[in-house]
């Protein structure tokens, strides 16, 4: 209205026959347009709700009451003239926020320059000139060493320096015999107390007290013994730093004037580029928001989807007519317009949180960087698969039927959500990417979808860590982890799809996992990952289990136990690890005769550590007793198969 100058009966009456040929709903977004431009996501919101309304002709003459008569008749009249007066109400807050803000900001800003003025000139006046009183102790000292000489004149010469570099003006000067004044100078033996001599002079200057100053040496304060003085005038000086305050102050308050105009020339920018996008937005929320409950609701009648529609709307409205009956009658007007100003702010705040804890729930559900690819790319997903170098940690709870069986479901799932925690933090610290728990199994992979170097070594690090922390909740783990090319990328349907990885490297890693239960160990590491891995042996406490050929590969994998940190474990249980590793070694070489006594060396410590058997050296141990009554073929290479996944 303001824009097109026209009275609001004008434009009723100009839309009175588009609301008798068209309707109410036609009638309803015109007139709903000349108070706000409306957005296609707006006129769409309002065509949702066209299919209920009735299309009647109006009787009425066109005049301002008559219309208003007859909106109230009509319900869909009374929401779109509702909806126009909300707007009005929205363009009228944000020219007043600008008011309301700008006002109190400014006043803010000042007072902090004037306080910042006030620390400045409180800090420039704690600095004193201690320039005279360096070059009087300097003739001081001068005088002292020239006493005996009775060189006068050298001695006037350098206090007429003295006179001449300092800023002010000297109007005496008393240094042991020597006694200068502006006229003359001469020496005086004995020295008078040229204390004294410096107050007499001052009482028949001209300047007031305050304009003079009297320098002393060695007591800059004048007390006790004083063997020099000098009379100054600092009165230029004086008025020349309350020129320069004079000046600082008034370029200040300039200054401080211009930023005020500044700054409410930038928020009536804002007004105008910030608070009317703000509006947009929140209209598309809301008509994404219609959309959704359209779709889910396209069943229900049409006044049904209008009534679950405008529910909240109607709460709004009635809260609003409360608040402005109340504002009438002088109560709650300071309440109500401080919720009228930043009504769209807080309704965008309430929308952002709901979209980002919406977001945080679907992190849970899917890899965190993936989620952030994503949006960054601003691409929708699709299914599709590339190939990537990658290692892979498989890991779940040995023994975990046999844990169950006593336990309540609640106490299983207590159990899991701690195990899993765990897991998931040990992984997240080597920067891997859990893809999913399967019941008390855990996948994950390093060095996708985000890039990690030495991904090996993450994987290996990440497994002891994950050993570590179950060992402190009591539970005790398996982990396979093995690094090889795979599939990786979107798995599923075009409707459905996952994160995820396929291959061979994926089955070895399963493996490995299953194979901690046939060896009684707790991580097992394909050669693949630890040959990567810079300074193992340096880093990890670990051995071979073997050469194996794992079900459904034709081709061995060297298999490794990697036991804890190097750092962690102690001594001993390292150097029965590396005697197992040079005795395999050995056994590869078929010199099966020199490896069996280091095999049960460490058989006997492990067992004695342990308490049971140790498998991999037992195992070994056996093969060695076999080979040397029997030698194994020429074509050997030390691979055993393994029937059992």
């Amino acid at each position: 209205e303001r824009k097109g100058g026209m009275s609001k009966s004008k434009v009723f009456r100009s839309n009175v026959t588009m609301a008798s040929s068209h309707g109410a709903a036609a009638f309803a977004s015109r007139q709903y347009g000349t108070m706000m431009s409306l957005k296609p996501a707006a006129l769409s919101r309002l065509s949702h709700f066209a299919p209920s309304w009735d299309l009647h002709p109006t009787d009425c003459d066109g005049t301002f009451a008559s219309i208003i008569d007859e909106f109230n008749v009509r319900p869909e009249g009374k929401r779109a003239l509702t909806k126009c007066q909300e707007d009005v109400q929205r363009v009228k807050a944000s020219f007043s926020l600008v008011q309301k803000v700008s006002g109190p900001v400014v006043v803010k800003v000042c007072l902090i320059v004037l306080g910042v003025m006030g620390i400045v000139i409180l800090l420039d006046a704690s600095v004193e000139d201690h320039g005279d009183y360096q070059h009087l102790a300097h003739l001081d000292h001068l005088a002292t060493s020239m006493e005996h000489s009775g060189s006068c004149a050298a001695l006037c010469h350098a206090v007429d320096d003295f006179v001449k570099a300092s800023p002010h003006v000297a109007k005496m000067a008393g240094i042991h015999q020597v006694y200068w004044t502006e006229t003359s100078c001469e020496c005086s033996n004995p020295s008078p107390s040229w204390l004294e001599v410096a107050k007499e002079v001052a009482l028949t200057e001209e300047h007031q007290p305050h304009e003079l100053q009297l320098v002393c040496y060695p007591n800059e304060d004048c007390t006790g013994t004083v063997t020099s003085v000098a009379l100054m005038n600092i009165h230029e000086s004086v008025r020349e730093d309350a020129q320069a305050d004079l000046v600082y102050t008034l370029i200040v308050v300039v200054l401080m004037v211009i930023f005020a105009l500044a700054f409410m020339h930038a928020l009536n920018k804002v007004n105008t580029r910030m608070l009317h996008p703000l509006w947009n937005i929140l209209d598309d929320m809301a008509s994404l928001r219609s959309l959704e409950a359209v779709r889910m609701t396209n069943f229900q009648p049409a006044s049904n989807m209008l009534k679950d529609l405008q529910h909240s709307g109607k709460k709004r409205s009635t809260c609003r007519r409360l608040l402005r009956y109340s504002k009438r009658s002088g109560q709650w007007a300071c309440e109500s317009k401080k919720e009228d100003d930043v009504k769209e702010l807080a309704d965008l705040r309430l929308s952002l949180s709901t979209m980002r804890a919406a977001l945080r729930s679907w992190a849970k559900y899917v890899p965190p960087y993936l989620l952030k690819s994503l949006y960054r790319s601003g691409v929708e997903a699709t299914v599709g698969f590339h190939e990537n170098e990658v290692s892979i940690l498989f890991c779940d709870i040995d023994g975990f039927r046999e844990m169950c069986r006593d336990r309540s479901p609640k106490e299983v799932l207590t159990l899991l959500s701690l195990v899993h925690g765990e897991v998931s933090n040990a992984i997240e610290a080597q920067v891997g990417t859990l893809l999913e728990f399967v019941g008390d199994e855990v996948l994950a992979v390093f060095n996708a979808p985000n890039e990690v170097v030495d991904h090996e070594e993450h994987a290996v690090e990440s497994a002891t860590d994950v050993l570590e922390r179950a060992d402190r909740l009591g539970v005790r783990m398996r982990c396979g982890v093995h690094s090889g090319k795979v599939l990786v990328g979107n798995i599923g349907s075009q409707t459905r799809i996952k994160y995820g990885v396929l291959g061979d490297s994926v089955n070895v890693a399963a493996r490995l996992k299953s194979l901690n239960s046939h060896f009684a160990t707790c991580c097992l590491v394909s050669d693949e990952s630890l040959e990567e891995a810079d300074d193992l042996h340096k880093s990890y406490v670990a051995r071979p289990v073997g050469n194996l050929v794992l079900k459904g590969r034709k081709s061995a994998t060297k298999v490794w136990e990697v036991r804890a940190r190097r750092q962690s474990s102690s001594q001993t249980l390292a150097k029965t690890y590396d005697a197992h590793r040079r005795a395999f070694e050995l056994f590869i070489a078929r010199r099966f005769g020199e490896a069996r006594p280091l095999l049960a060396e460490v058989c006997r410590s492990l067992k004695g550590r342990m308490g049971s058997v140790d498998i991999p050296s037992q195992h070994l141990l056996h093969l060695c007793d076999k080979y040397l009554k029997e030698p194994p073929p020429a074509e050997w290479d030390g691979s055993e198969s393994m029937s059992k996944k």
